[in-house]
């Protein structure tokens, strides 16, 4: 008898259906297609010779066109013989890529012959135009003008920017071709812009397209696919520059001026369409995602900085001609576009737009990372504290009525240029205990409950510490009258608002300040007048006495006292049996 146990053998056919699930798998998705196309611009690549002796420019342009035309005809064929849009959307996306690439291909072309070049990207711009439209009409498929104009404005932006190059390419370190070259992301982003007709008009817009892919899948998935051969091309155009113009190919491929930078403008034009889309299709996930896009982009213009000399030659240019570095031009464009969604309506979009602001108070014009942050400055935090009282008032808020105290105070504690340090400091402290007592008086709830206990002992403090030191940088003149400013302050308080804890404040304060100052005035008399503490003794048993006779004549002075104590700790006199304590007190 086998030691094995039957249950716990491997079954012979379990291998079956994993093998047929992974030829399930790879049959349903078919990468093939996207290896091949992989492969074939690799080859194609890498067998040709810029000096024309192995690979004329001929072959490659004849390869390009041949291949794209396959797949654009295997497309076609796909659909019209069997329906099969799954492999068909991937052959629309590979031809797409593939045309993108053409260019990238003429690059060494230009830079060795520009006058063949030129012709390159011309018959180029002029295939890719045709094949796409062929392609389009062989799959029956609708593409609505609002599409189609951006993508073939795409397509003339990565053949045509280029040509436009040449004239510049006498010199790498000539400042209107770095500008020129960081000008392709940047049209690309405006070329993106005008995708938002169509954006505002939601999934309606392509809903009868010809084929059964549905919005959001069609037609943005070709536009994501443009989206990365936007970013690929804007790092190819840079090092395009550094061509040797022989067979060795590109030198110098980490000094060239291209930083993640770059890409903040088509970036921004990425986040204006996602919000016109969320907004279009009330989609608070698309909004959301919109409004966090800036936020990485900021993070984007802190990264990648290199010390190489044409990188920094053109990171100063940047500085220079767009008024300060790439994380602050950022910073100051994603505030504005927060105060665009915030005018839009946009969820959120506020507290968004009051972040900016505040992060701007510590990055100034020469901050190229969070290395080298700014001291905070108080005009953002200002216009920052504007808004949160703005909201506080309209939507009731205390929270918001707290932050805009915060900035205030933030703000105070920093500035104004020219005060001395501790007296901003003063300020600061005594706007943040009249902010708290004033959105403690306002308000209604815990929090403003809160405050006001936390007001009244800040008062008692304020009335008493001072009696008993005065800080050696603010005058001593001003700290001997200054207890009488939250005496006043609490009492007033408790009149209005009924705050009985601002009395018993007020009392501590009055109390420290007669016996301090009595006692100072006393011991100045008491060098003058010799009987003086006779003379005391004597008025403070006169007290006694009289007091005792009122009590004979049927005057209670302590009951009327009592009552008032009473009231102001114990108001509610049914819990305790107050009568009888009176009687005992009385007595007593």
């Amino acid at each position: 008898m086998s030691a094995i146990d039957p249950e716990v053998r491997p079954r012979r056919g379990s291998a079956v259906p994993v093998g047929r699930g992974l030829v399930r798998f790879l049959c349903s998705s078919n990468p093939f297609y996207a290896i091949s196309a992989v492969l074939v611009l690799l080859g194609l690549r890498s067998s040709y010779d810029p000096g024309a002796a192995a690979f004329p420019t001929w072959a490659l342009l004849a390869g390009l066109s041949a291949y794209t035309m396959l797949l654009a005809g295997t497309a076609c064929f796909l659909v019209r013989r069997g329906a099969v849009w799954d492999d068909v959307r991937t052959l629309v996306l590979l031809v797409a890529m593939v045309l993108l690439a053409i260019p990238a291909f003429f690059d060494d072309i230009l830079a060795r012959d520009p006058r063949l070049g030129i012709g390159c990207e011309l018959g180029g711009l002029l295939f890719a135009v045709l094949i796409s439209e062929a392609m389009l009409r062989g799959l029956a498929l609708r593409l609505p003008a609002g599409f189609r104009v951006p993508y073939h404005l795409t397509l003339a932006l990565f053949f045509l920017h280029p040509v436009a190059l040449v004239p510049l390419l006498r010199s790498a370190d000539d400042p209107a071709l770095m500008w020129a070259l960081f000008g392709f992301p940047a049209a690309a982003g405006a070329v993106a812009l005008t995708l938002l007709p169509a954006t505002r008009r939601g999934p309606a817009y392509v809903a009868k397209n010809g084929s059964p892919w549905r919005w959001p899948l069609y037609p943005w998935s070709l536009f994501a696919l443009m989206s990365v051969g936007v970013c690929a091309r804007a790092f190819s155009l840079c090092l395009a520059v550094n061509y040797s113009g022989g067979t060795s190919g590109y030198e110098g491929i980490d000094t060239t001026i291209f930083g993640p930078y770059f890409l903040i403008p088509f970036g921004m034009a990425i986040a204006i369409l996602l919000l016109e889309s969320g907004i279009a299709t009330k989609s608070r996930l698309a909004m959301r995602t919109a409004l966090a896009m800036p936020i990485l982009l900021v993070g984007l213009a802190a990264l990648g900085h290199r010390s190489d000399p044409a990188y920094q030659r053109f990171l100063q240019l940047f500085a220079d001609g767009a008024g300060g570095s790439p994380m602050y031009v950022a910073l100051v464009a994603t505030a504005l576009y927060y105060a665009v969604a915030t005018w839009r309506r946009v969820p959120g979009s506020v507290d968004f737009l009051t972040a900016a602001i505040v992060a701007m108070s510590v990055v100034g014009p020469k901050t190229l990372d969070g290395s080298d942050l700014i001291s905070p400055t108080a005009p953002p935090l200002l216009a920052a504290s504007a808004i949160q009282i703005v909201l506080a008032i309209s939507r009731r808020s205390s929270w918001r009525a707290i932050l805009a105290v915060v900035g205030l105070t933030t703000a105070t504690a920093v500035g104004p240029i020219g005060w001395e340090t501790a007296m901003r400091h003063f300020a600061a402290a005594h706007l943040a205990l009249a902010g708290a007592m004033l959105i403690g008086g306002i308000f209604r709830g815990e929090v403003a409950r809160f405050l006001r206990g936390i007001s009244a002992l800040v008062l008692a403090f304020a009335a008493t510490v001072p009696i008993w030191y005065a800080p050696t940088s603010i005058s001593e003149d001003l700290f001997r009258v200054y207890p009488i400013v939250p005496i006043i302050a609490a009492l007033g308080y408790g009149h209005f608002l009924g705050g009985k804890l601002f009395f018993l404040a007020a009392t501590a304060g009055i109390s420290c300040w007669i016996s301090i100052f009595g006692g100072r005035t006393y011991a100045a008399l008491r060098r003058s007048v010799v009987g003086l503490d006779q003379i005391a003794l004597g008025l403070l048993f006169f007290s006694l006495a009289a007091s005792i006779s009122l009590i004979k004549a049927g005057a209670r002075p302590g009951r009327a006292l009592w009552h008032r104590a009473r009231a102001m700790v114990m108001p509610d006199e049914s819990r305790l049996g107050t009568d009888s304590l009176d009687e005992a007190t009385v007595e007593l």
